[in-house]
């Protein structure tokens, strides 16, 4: 079998097939594995997380892995402490979003009403219904403008969700956000699962251990350019002209990253439609060291430009920017620590990584906009064939987290294992 990506979901799906004893090749395009799951410098103390790293208390399968590749979580610790609002005008550190009490009730109210839709859908076809299509008609911002959420209402809803999203709640659709509290099973569930608990020495660890365990199965800087289904089996070829014969494969790059594929015969056109147009949210994470803990109550920020988001373990901080035109790296950094109420030179071991300009990834995670989910969403999922499955948080029930990458990486093994009958 080969797998195509050496990210959480292809590395998953890898360990899976390995296990029903499959051989297994993994050819991942870039000179390490991870995909979205890294940090940097590795081995450095504390760990900088530079991409993924939150797992929430739904995350059922991320935490049976974790599990089993002798990993453990601890407790982020942000919903310990007041947060610091960035809203327009005004900044506070409070419990609750600091608008007057008729606008949080207004917009309560409107998040109440998206739950209720929400409930109405399944999160492994969150197209389907009538509901998914009325709630994919607005963005989110629309969506709850047109159920009473006031101005206030709106900047805090940015707030909350524009970080996480990646995107702005004007381009993001009401769908896609409902989508999101299905899969958790509720408003909070979602909002939790996005700074609940992290893993006990990076999430980095986990591509580490999954690919130390498939050994020299893992062939790094092995850029796969097209994959060709036969009657017999499927041929990759690398842009460096090898070809890899297998009786099936499984594709597990981010959506991004799989236009420049050449797959022949294509699944169908509107498949490859749905690739052209649904697109990643814009995100720069940047992390660093403080020399010593910020004198600050908060644990963690919300709202504001360019850093969308931030929080803090301890002495390590970190943020996520949405936009970065225009800003240099520096003032980025002293954004950071001023938003912990330090200066730049109390930072140390910053990194920056710009997600949406790395080659083989092309962004943060999917984000619908208002008309793509019911559109494109059909047509995504019916990609698969019988030699050749589709892997990836794109293609899961959870669209923009771990958990995502894991079960779609088990389910297309065990597709392919049922499908090809005993694996040699």
């Amino acid at each position: 079998m080969v797998v195509v990506g050496a990210g959480l979901a292809g590395l998953v799906a890898a360990r899976q097939l390995s296990l029903a004893g499959a051989d297994v090749r993994v050819l991942e395009a870039d000179d390490q594995a991870g995909g979205r799951v890294r940090a940097a410098p590795e081995g450095a103390h504390p760990v900088l997380n530079t991409g993924a790293e939150f797992v929430g208390r739904g995350h059922l399968r991320l935490r049976r892995l974790l599990g089993a590749l002798g990993l453990r979580t601890a407790p982020a610790g942000l919903d310990r402490a007041p947060l610091l609002w960035r809203l327009p005008g005004r900044e506070s550190v409070s419990w609750l979003p600091p608008i007057a009490t008729p606008e949080l009730a207004r917009l309560a109210l409107g998040w109440w009403r998206l739950r209720r839709h929400a409930a109405a859908l399944d999160p492994t076809r969150p197209w389907r219904g009538r509901v998914a299509v009325r709630l994919d008609g607005l963005d989110l911002a629309a969506w709850l403008s047109e159920r009473g959420v006031t101005q206030q209402g709106l900047a805090v809803t940015e707030a909350l969700i524009g970080g996480f999203a990646t995107v702005g709640t004007h381009r993001l659709s009401a769908a896609h956000a409902a989508w999101w509290i299905a899969a958790a099973g509720g408003l909070l569930p979602a909002l939790r699962s996005g700074h609940e608990a992290v893993v006990a020495g990076g999430a980095h660890l986990i591509p580490q251990r999954l690919a130390r365990s498939l050994g020299h199965a893992v062939r790094l800087s092995t850029p796969v350019a097209a994959i060709e289904q036969h009657a017999r089996g499927v041929e990759a070829t690398t842009g460096s002209g090898t070809r890899w014969h297998a009786k099936a494969a499984i594709v597990a790059v981010p959506l991004p990253a799989l236009r420049g594929l050449a797959i022949e015969p294509l699944p169908s056109a509107a498949w490859r439609a749905a690739i052209g147009a649904l697109d990643y949210g814009s995100a720069t994470k940047i992390v660093a060291v403080a020399a010593a803990t910020p004198p600050v109550r908060h644990r963690a920020v919300v709202g504001g430009a360019p850093l969308a988001i931030g929080w803090r373990h301890g002495r390590t901080l970190a943020a996520i920017a949405s936009d970065v035109r225009g800003y240099e790296h520096a003032e980025l950094t002293a954004r950071l620590a001023a938003a912990f109420g330090l200066e730049k030179s109390d930072l140390a071991e910053v990194r920056a990584t710009a997600w949406t300009e790395q080659p083989y990834i092309g962004g943060s995670y999917l984000a619908c906009a208002p008309g793509q989910l019911t559109r494109h969403g059909p047509a995504l999922a019916a990609g698969d064939t019988r030699r050749l499955r589709f892997a990836g948080a794109d293609h899961s029930a959870w669209p923009n987290s771990m958990e995502g990458a894991v079960g779609s990486g088990e389910a297309a093994a065990e597709k392919l294992v049922a499908d090809q009958g005993a694996l040699t």
